[in-house]
């Protein structure tokens, strides 16, 4: 190299290097162009490389964004030629268009209202095209519309703004719908936005998500879709994988930056996370599927302890099913609270008695639930154990009585109303329950509120089983409530079950364990006034043949055979006659 050339190089260099700089584009050149309607420099900077949808500021706001806010209608045509996306959307969620319909009613609206009016109609062709392609996979037609200069993805709305439109799907979920995988690729490679919604607020990869396809849903994953739209009732794409038991999506999902503690809106799930669902899905995927979901889940942050709108955990909702006990267990495993209350007052201990699963109940008392945590009514799980709304045999309660009696159940722990455990299996006749608990120590003649006994309730129930039961332990057969009834007003009593015949039963196993044949509530009403009020003839009978008085008046100076009389039980009063016939004069009722 000659020293001329050493001279001469150096400038070159300099020259091109400053020829380059005065060709690189300039993006502060760029804005305070748009901003000023400067349509050259416009034009010059694109020309340079300045990209026309790029971001131009913290909103995200493209050229063609500015253009419809600054008023420079031409300027918004001279970008459209130039490839601008009128549907772009900013951070406020607002695309070009949007920004034109509002200013409908502003200086120069009607000129806005027309050049959206043109994008439609131009739209409108190509966008049916383009989805009777998708709906027959007819990959190159799409293709073909895709690389059109004039094709535009989506139709304007005729009425309220774009992005709350009531309009057509979006293409990529004409494609998830159609299951063409291929046209899907097309969409995104060509630049569709993946997370344009239908009319339902849904996104492609929640519908992917809903038809189960795991392959779409990968896709638009990749592509960058966003994984925490919600559709009008609050479902993300994490939120319907959980509840179809789709294991490989919800990961995929997590990995992806799925919200885990995202809340559902909808009036049957509401306030529900992702985490609650895994235990209330349609019925889909195995316990081990849900568990494995839940440990994700957890693992990505849910909280394990998250409270729905009826103040409901995960693990109260878990518990209540028999078929997840590995689901529970990991739940368990990961810290859940055993103690927390719903909003009924409920635990989750309590939930585990009433589905009638011992194992579950026993898994429960290992991690530690206290026995005597209560409902706002005063139950414990004890109570609940033997209260009406149960799903498991009377075995299965006896075992779950005898693991929370092990645990330190009180078995005469009282509720608000006073009722023992005791009462409500009395009345609930549950005789072997009845029994567990007086083998633990339960008393036979503690009352409720309206001083009824666990006798009274046994004797009412029906159950001749019980009622021996509690006589052999001790129960005071005259033991009288509030009004004065004693067990033989309850086994008169029309309101009582077993019928006729049981009560008759019931009244003799009374009379022989000391029951008073003519005790008389506050009204002085005795057990046969109510054999004849509610037409009991066998036992009336049994009345009769222990010494009831025929005769005995109500404070209303009733007797037996008034009341039969005055209710037409004939049979009843032929029963009383019999016996000994009733003064024809006495007064009625």
């Amino acid at each position: 190299m000659t020293a001329m050339m050493k001279r001469i190089l150096p400038l070159l260099c300099l020259f091109a290097l400053l020829s380059a700089c005065a060709h690189a584009p300039d993006k502060a050149a760029f804005l305070n162009a748009l901003e000023h309607d400067a349509r050259e420099e416009v034009t010059d900077q694109l020309d340079r490389g300045i990209q026309v949808d790029q971001a131009l500021n913290a909103r995200a706001d493209t050229a063609l964004h500015l253009a419809v806010e600054y008023g420079h209608l031409e300027l918004a045509n001279l970008l459209l030629e130039h490839g601008a996306n009128p549907f772009q959307r900013n951070r406020d969620n607002d695309t070009p268009i949007d920004l034109a319909l509002a200013a409908e009613t502003s200086p120069g609206g009607a000129s806005w209202s027309a050049w959206s009016a043109d994008i439609a109609k131009r739209g409108e062709a190509a966008y049916q095209r383009a989805t009777e392609a998708l709906r027959t996979a007819d990959i190159d037609a799409l293709k073909r519309l895709l690389s059109s200069d004039t094709f535009y993805w989506y139709p304007i709305p005729t009425k309220n703004r774009f992005i709350k439109q009531t309009g057509p799907d979006p293409l990529t979920i004409t494609a998830v719908r159609s299951d063409c995988l291929i046209c899907l690729k097309a969409l995104l490679e060509a630049g569709y936005d993946p997370d344009r919604t239908n009319s339902e607020k849904q996104s492609a990869l929640n519908i992917a998500a809903r038809r189960k396809n795991t392959e779409m849903a990968h896709i638009l994953i990749e592509a960058g879709a966003d994984t925490n739209i919600k559709d009008r009732s609050g479902w993300t794409a994490l939120m319907v994988a959980v509840s179809t038991a789709n294991v490989e999506l919800v990961d995929s999902l997590l990995k992806a930056g799925a919200d885990p503690d995202a809340r559902l809106t909808d009036m049957i799930n509401s306030r529900s996370t992702p985490l609650h669902l895994s235990a209330t899905g349609p019925g889909e995927g195995t316990d081990s599927d849900k568990a494995r979901i839940a440990d994700m889940l957890i693992r990505a942050g849910a909280d394990i302890d998250a409270l729905n709108s009826t103040l409901d955990t995960p693990l109260h909702i878990a518990v209540l099913d028999p078929a997840l006990p590995k689901l529970t267990d990991t739940l368990l495993r990961h810290g859940a609270s055993v103690d927390l209350l719903n909003e009924k007052g409920y635990t989750p201990l309590m939930l585990a008695v009433i589905s009638g699963r011992p194992d579950r109940v026993r898994r429960l008392l290992d991690a530690g639930a206290d026995v005597h945590l209560t409902t706002p009514q005063g139950w414990t799980a004890l109570h609940v154990t033997a209260g009406s709304y149960y799903g498991g045999s009377e075995e299965d309660r006896v075992r779950q009585a005898e693991l929370l009696i092990e645990q330190g159940a009180d078995v005469n722990a009282r509720s608000l109303k006073l009722a023992t455990p005791l009462v409500i299996a009395a009345g609930s006749g549950l005789a072997r329950l009845t029994e567990t608990f007086l083998k633990h120590g339960a008393d036979p003649n503690l009352p409720e509120a309206a001083r009824w006994t666990p006798l009274m309730y046994a004797v009412k129930a029906g159950d001749r089983e019980s009622v021996k039961l509690l006589l052999k332990a001790g129960a005071d057969v005259n033991a009288r409530g509030l009004i004065g009834w004693s067990a033989l007003h309850v086994s008169a009593n029309k309101y009582s079950h077993g019928g006729d015949a049981v009560q008759a039963d019931i009244s003799r196993m009374l009379i022989d364990a000391g029951a008073q044949v003519n005790a008389e509530n506050n009204q002085k009403v005795t057990p046969l006034h109510f054999a004849a009020i509610y037409n009991r003839p066998k036992v009336g009978q049994i009345l009769l043949a222990h010494g009831a008085d025929r005769k005995a008046r109500t404070i209303f100076g009733q007797t037996p055979a008034h009341l039969a009389r005055t209710t037409k039980h004939q049979a009843f009063l032929d029963l009383l006659e019999s016996s000994s016939a009733e003064p024809a004069s006495s007064a009625s009722p």
